[in-house]
């Protein structure tokens, strides 16, 4: 097997690619600096949390127990007024503020995309059809095909005649 001396590698790659991987070296020891350093800190707040951990009882750090404590929380925030408005109210408020009747499509971006509302459900326009049509709480009136405003403006509105 024929040895390789340094020599012959610097007159054999050309000087751009030499440049490259001393660049990429020089990188990936400051990265690896970064990740000791983050371990490092990992390792002070696993000391700082010690304390913690030993004055839990035991069915608080299952995952069981932190469900219960996610719960408590949630509980808690929601008893001090901090709910997320309701989708009725979203519905409401988009509808409110136009003039126009709106469309279930044009409804479901506005309420996702303006108003920031987070669902998980994997079809939202169904959910909020279902809670237009079913309107049990007199809310919405239906003015056209797929085309609501609110219960209050409906009078002014006439629905689209067929042609």
């Amino acid at each position: 097997m024929p040895t390789i001396t340094l020599s012959k590698v610097v007159e054999t790659v050309p000087l751009e690619d030499l440049q490259l991987v001393a660049a990429v070296k020089k990188k990936l020891t400051r990265l690896r600096g970064k990740k000791y350093a983050i371990y490092k800190e990992i390792e002070g707040i696993e000391k700082k949390l010690e304390p913690i951990r030993k004055a839990l009882p035991a069915q608080a750090l299952d995952e069981s127990g932190l469900t219960r404590m996610r719960q408590a929380l949630q509980k808690a925030v929601r008893q001090k007024g901090h709910r997320r408005p309701s989708m009725e109210s979203l519905i409401l408020e988009i509808l409110r503020e136009s003039n126009d009747p709106v469309s279930i499509n044009e409804l479901a971006d506005r309420v996702i995309n303006e108003r920031g509302y987070r669902t998980r459900s994997p079809n939202f326009k169904n959910q909020l059809r279902v809670l237009l049509y079913r309107n049990r709480k007199g809310l919405f009136r239906k003015v056209g095909p797929g085309r609501f405003v609110p219960a209050q403006e409906a009078a002014r509105v006439t629905p689209e005649q067929p042609a």
